[in-house]
């Protein structure tokens, strides 16, 4: 820390607001600046703005936004929050943006400003400054922006050309529409169906988004069973691959599969093929640990790519630069979920691009009937992504016999308890897949880990009870009748990728004529471990928000934290009450509800503005 060591150690105000992480790189591209010969003594300002960059990327946003009023949103929101003591002492929004648009000693070695509809190549100044006409919209460190402009590029060329790739092999739109009432009888085709089959054969990237329980992946799957069918008739191959960002929601794209194809006519020689290490986005791609570079071409006719609301743009963009050029690529989710825990909101990006008649309206098709549950969540699902606490309030009383709202958790406890008693005496059946069944009829999702009304205090009050009652043993390493949660991908070295153990699967210790094990699902085909074979887990009495994403349950019960301040927001909660199938019970007030669903995870980037104005100067 040589090049800021003094103003770091005097100022209390970068101590507090900033990481000794930011300071490197901060201090990485003065040392830059100064290898390219330049003479340049940062001021205060120009120091606060490097570090906000820096913050910005470090927070999982793509870029710094330039417009001044966005930056001082964002400087209250995260990037340097709201004591009054801190802001007071802070250069303001406008002497962050007049650094980055100044003609200063630094902009000759660091920045490099460009039009937002230019292409950007990957090597030049490590700054990208991205404008739109005479407005500056955008400061970006050089491999966010490249990454960005590379998706939007691959986007641009879907929306624009029309692929011909399988028309020309004989997979007609007509033709697979026929065979999906056959392949798939029990698909409700209707125009989104119909149409998101036309993309997934006509563009090389195509999107189908949908809320929870719109049937997304059971559409893939029917979509697959009916190209499977036209492989057959034709006596030709197609090669599949299917991913996810994590491997649980990979495994679960492939009992869906597996499920459609379960009564369909099969080949060993014509049809589908799946690509051997479909799996997770990082499996998939041979993506080394810790590194974010692929490390394979893929080679495919079809690349399916789900819950991709949680994919972010740096494995987007690895994605999309590995496949080949008669490559389709189907991206699959819901934008309104939970999104990345890393760089963007690439889903949420795309699809309101869509909106409204967009330009990316094109190659974008919404499922809207819900299949899962019925109208009472439905309404309530609604609510919470318009953040209107009225229509929640509404839904609440309207519903009050599927919905449900209690102000503490000691309101629910015994129903928790019975439910958590079933599942103890389900584990010494001999009926493993009454087991599994037994772990989705509820569920405890919780929006923290720790205080009262989380995971930790769920987990204990639950231990504790069962214990006392003489269910549960208390020095069990596994105990029978505990659900069991995985929290690392299992080696895969004797396993195929169904098989694999991923994390965040929830299985059930059981405990009978078979001897001690834990039987995971799906319940068809339940997976089963010796508890010494289970090395990374934890009890999964209650489960936090995201790891609960992808799953279902017959009955929901949402743990909101008490305490005012913690981060709970809309997507979190919508995502927690979209779980359910059938019934839901929020714990907390109106007040923490409110809060909550006023509140909306962004992430800033430039891919909307970017795709508009390259489409526009096309």
């Amino acid at each position: 820390m040589n090049e800021l060591h003094y103003e770091w150690q005097t100022s209390e105000v970068l101590r507090s607001v900033f990481t000794t992480g930011d300071l490197l790189v901060a201090e990485s591209l003065i040392r830059q600046a100064r290898m390219e010969g330049s003479d340049w003594q940062p001021s205060e300002v120009e120091i606060t703005s490097l570090l906000l960059l820096a913050k910005a990327t470090r927070l999982e946003h793509v870029a710094l936004p330039l417009r001044e009023e966005d930056l001082t949103e964002q400087l209250r929101r995260d990037l340097w929050g709201d004591d009054e003591k801190l802001v007071q002492l802070h250069p303001s929004a406008a002497e962050v943006v007049g650094a980055f648009q100044g003609k200063r000693l630094w902009h000759e070695s660091l920045c490099e400003i460009v039009d937002i509809a230019t292409d950007l190549p990957a090597s030049g100044r490590p700054i990208v400054i991205a404008k739109n006409g005479a407005s500056y919209e955008f400061a970006y460190l050089r491999r966010l922006a490249y990454a960005e402009d590379q998706v939007a590029l691959e986007l641009i060329n879907s929306i624009d050309t029309i692929s011909e790739v399988f028309s020309k092999r004989g997979f007609t739109h007509d033709a697979l529409m026929k065979s999906l009432a056959t392949a798939a009888p029990n698909l409700q085709t209707n125009e989104a169906v119909s149409q998101a089959l036309r993309n997934l054969i006509t563009r090389r990237i195509s999107v189908l988004t949908g809320g929870p329980g719109t049937g997304k992946t059971f559409t893939v799957a029917a979509f697959l069973a009916a190209l499977q069918t036209e492989a057959l008739l034709s006596n030709q191959v197609l090669k599949v691959a299917r991913c996810a960002p994590t491997s649980k929601a990979s495994v679960r794209l492939g009992e869906q599969i597996e499920a459609a194809f379960s009564e369909l006519p099969m080949s060993d020689t014509y049809g589908l093929t799946f690509d051997a290490r479909s799996g997770s986005v990082q499996r998939l791609l041979r993506m080394h640990k810790n590194s974010s570079t692929a490390n394979r071409e893929l080679d495919v006719d079809l690349l399916i790519v789900d819950e991709v609301s949680m994919l972010d743009l740096g494995l987007l963009e690895q994605l999309l630069g590995s496949v080949q050029p008669h490559t389709h690529v189907l991206l699959v989710g819901d934008p309104n979920q939970l999104i990345s825990v890393r760089v963007g909101a690439i889903l949420r990006d795309i699809v309101e691009l869509a909106a409204v008649d967009g330009p990316a309206r094109a190659i974008v098709t919404e499922l809207t009937v819900a299949h899962r549950f019925g109208e009472s969540i439905n309404a309530l699902a609604i609510a919470i992504n318009a953040g209107d606490i009225a229509a929640v309030n509404s839904a609440l009383r309207t519903y009050s016999g599927e919905l449900s709202r209690v102000e503490s958790a000691d309101s629910v406890s015994e129903r928790v308890l019975d439910w958590a008693r079933q599942l103890t005496i389900a584990s010494r059946a001999d009926d493993p897949t009454a087991g599994i069944e037994s772990l989705r009829t509820l569920s405890v999702l919780c929006g923290t880990r720790m205080g009262h009304g989380s995971v930790a205090w769920w987990t204990k009050k639950i231990q504790t009870s069962l214990v006392v009652e003489g269910r549960l043993a208390p020095d069990e390493r596994v105990p029978t009748g505990a659900p069991i949660m995985v929290t690392k991908n299992e080696l895969r070295a004797g396993f195929n990728d169904t098989e694999a153990l991923s994390n965040g699967d929830l299985g059930l210790a059981m405990s009978n004529t078979s001897g001690e094990q834990v039987v995971f699902g799906p319940s068809g085909r339940p997976r089963v471990r010796r508890p010494s074979d289970i090395e990374h887990f934890e009890l999964g009495w209650s489960l936090t928000i995201h790891k609960s994403q992808g799953s279902d349950y017959d009955e929901v019960i949402v743990s909101l934290p008490p305490t005012k301040g913690t981060f709970v927001s809309r997507e979190l909660l919508y995502t927690a009450v979209t779980r359910a199938k059938a019934k839901v019970t929020i714990i907390g007030s109106l007040e923490t509800i409110e809060a909550a669903i006023k509140i909306r995870a962004n992430r800033i980037g430039g891919l909307k503005l970017r795709l508009a104005q390259k489409l526009q100067a096309k």
